[in-house]
């Protein structure tokens, strides 16, 4: 069975390194043996998609921004989830007035999502969610009040800093928005990632008929193990012990 791997955590750099070491693999795996015709039809598309990714990578004016806005979206992302928890923990708390204050900032949080599902929504909408909250937060007196009490403070200070950073940059990034590319990276990604999906389920529809025998076993073994490594990339840059959350399972 082949283990995939969720492309959107991977920054475009390392998408680009994933790829090329998948591919690295699934020719080493073949290596005399002919690669069959749909295989290497897969094979190709994949490889033409990150050729192109590899030019949009090279030429884009951007690309520095790009890796500054991800770092600034994971952290907002944590403290979202951070600011979430706070308030699961003192909703529970024994002091009626701390659980009182955590159910009135919880029943406020519901009503854009929890910080789960906020972290979930496209960025731009990301940040005009935060800006709310925080808006209500700092502008209506009970909800003030509450958050003073937790203290949830220090997360609404972090959390308006890099929110007001993200956006910052992404002004600056679209800017930069390369138009004078082909083609943009969203649209490439997202053409790689249907060429991904494609030569796995190719990949994965030969180990089964030949129920794991060589060359599939090997291919199997070592495109997992490269999935591996950058799933557990992903997951230590999130703080997470565990890559679940990057890795989307088997195919």
């Amino acid at each position: 069975m082949f283990t995939k791997i969720n492309l959107a955590k991977l920054r475009n750099a390392e998408l680009i390194e994933y790829l090329t070491q998948l591919l690295g693999t699934v020719d080493t795996g073949f290596g005399a043996t002919a690669m069959p015709a749909l295989v290497g039809q897969c094979r190709g598309r994949l490889a033409s998609a990150l050729t192109g990714l590899r030019e949009l990578h090279r030429l884009d004016p951007g690309s520095k921004l790009t890796a500054e806005l991800d770092d600034l979206d994971e952290r907002r992302d944590s403290l979202m989830a951070g600011l979430g928890m706070l308030c699961q923990a003192f909703a529970r708390h024994p002091d009626e007035a701390l659980q009182s204050a955590a159910k009135l900032l919880q029943r406020n949080l519901s009503l854009y999502g929890s910080g789960v599902t906020v972290s979930s929504q496209t960025r731009p909408a990301e940040t005009a969610t935060i800006d709310s909250i925080l808006a209500d937060w700092s502008d209506k007196r009970d909800l003030n009040a509450a958050a003073a009490a937790l203290p949830a403070s220090p997360y609404l200070r972090a959390l308006k800093t890099v929110n007001d950073s993200y956006r910052e940059k992404s002004v600056e990034r679209d800017a930069q928005d390369g138009s004078a590319l082909p083609t943009n990276m969203v649209a490439k990604r997202g053409e790689a990632g249907t060429a991904y999906t494609d030569l796995l389920t190719m990949l994965n529809s030969h180990y089964h008929v030949s129920e794991g025998t060589q060359p599939w076993g090997n291919i199997a073994a070592g495109m997992n193990a490269v999935t591996e490594r950058f799933a557990d990339m992903v997951a230590a840059r999130n703080g997470r012990s565990k890559a679940a959350k990057a890795r989307v399972g088997g195919l």
